[in-house]
């Protein structure tokens, strides 16, 4: 009985050695966080950059900023990088298993272009109103002039069709199809679309209600 006990004891410390080793082996290089705020700007505004990676890091732009670097430490940010154009940056962990994922992970910052359709996943009710919202996260430069052309599109048909906007600042304004509103309110926030089934027209399956955005800059 004796004999058991010793050699479980010597079992037990056996783990307790080990574990570390366990636990390091389990650590593998990766991306853990990206981000590139905000991620639609006016042109010659600036966007922030942070991240954080396991093992060794590269930071690669697409077009590269003057005198960029794309070696950088496993963790950190950049702020006040300047773009003029459509920017892409991608966070890159040289080490990492590509298999497993996490290699890398890529975000754009995009430079505003008129007339850019955003469409929002609407829920309808009994009463045939649906309702959606989109957010836009843009610098405080960026500014909607107009709405127009709205439509919805239920299941693979996109149709024409009136839709209602509430912006983040501002009052409830409805599109008819195929013509416009006027706006000059900033682009930053959370923007409410609604619509009124007309008789014959199905929620089922939940539709998305469609409005080109024209943005400029302030």
């Amino acid at each position: 009985m004796r004999s058991l006990s010793l050699g479980a004891h010597v079992r037990g410390w056996v783990l307790l050695v080990l574990l570390p080793f366990a636990m390091l082996a389990c650590t593998h290089d990766g991306v853990v966080a990206f981000n590139v705020k905000p991620p639609l700007v006016c042109p010659g505004k600036t966007v922030d950059i942070s991240w954080q990676v396991q093992g060794r890091a590269q930071l690669k732009a697409t077009p590269p900023p003057p005198n960029w670097n794309e070696q950088i430490p496993s963790q950190g940010s950049l702020s006040a990088v300047r773009v003029s154009s459509d920017m892409t940056f991608v966070i890159i962990a040289p080490d990492a298993n590509q298999a497993r994922g996490r290699s890398y992970a890529m975000q754009t910052a995009q430079v505003t272009a008129q007339e850019e359709p955003r469409a929002a996943k609407a829920t309808c009710t009994d009463a045939g109103v649906c309702t959606g919202e989109i957010t836009i996260n843009a610098d405080s430069s960026v500014r909607v002039s107009k709405l127009a052309n709205p439509a919805w599109r239920s299941g693979f048909k996109l149709a024409d069709h009136e839709v209602c906007v509430t912006p983040p600042t501002g009052n409830r304004i409805c599109v008819a199809p195929k013509s416009s509103a006027p706006l000059d309110l900033p682009a930053n926030g959370k923007w409410l679309f609604d619509m009124k089934l007309a008789e014959g027209e199905s929620g089922d399956p939940p539709p998305l209600l469609r409005v080109e955005f024209d943005f400029g800059c302030k």
